[in-house]
């Protein structure tokens, strides 16, 4: 089994065709968490995993930049040039915290819900 990073040339139906450098050029199937139903940008670069039984290569991860504290999670889509288009963000304190260009809303940990600085409830 081979790992290694690759950059996404681009898709094909719902596999992903990868360079990992020096001609090695594959199509590989996408791995993700349960319930995550989301494709990489095309300037994304990957995790890929050469499965030596079959010859199959399957992309496992993408980096992502982290801005999040141990414990926390955030999950976000973004734009064709990269720029996050909406985010929605558990935070270790227990506020979950969702955002747009249009505005905010916020669970607090005392559960109040804010909606673009007015409290509701």
């Amino acid at each position: 089994m081979t790992n290694f990073i690759a950059k996404i040339l681009g898709f094909i139906d719902t596999k992903i065709k990868i360079d990992g450098g020096g001609g090695n050029i594959k199509t590989a199937s996408l791995y993700s968490s349960a319930g995550d139903d989301s494709l990489p940008l095309s300037t994304d670069h990957v995790v890929a995993i050469s499965i030596a039984q079959s010859g199959a290569v399957v992309v496992v991860g993408i980096k992502n930049k982290i801005t999040v504290k141990p414990g926390e999670k955030k999950i976000f889509s973004r734009q064709a040039n990269g720029e996050i288009a909406a985010s929605i963000y558990l935070k270790e304190n227990g506020v979950i915290h969702g955002e747009n260009k249009f505005g905010y809303f916020e669970l607090t940990e005392t559960g109040q819900f804010v909606v673009n600085g007015v409290v509701i409830g």
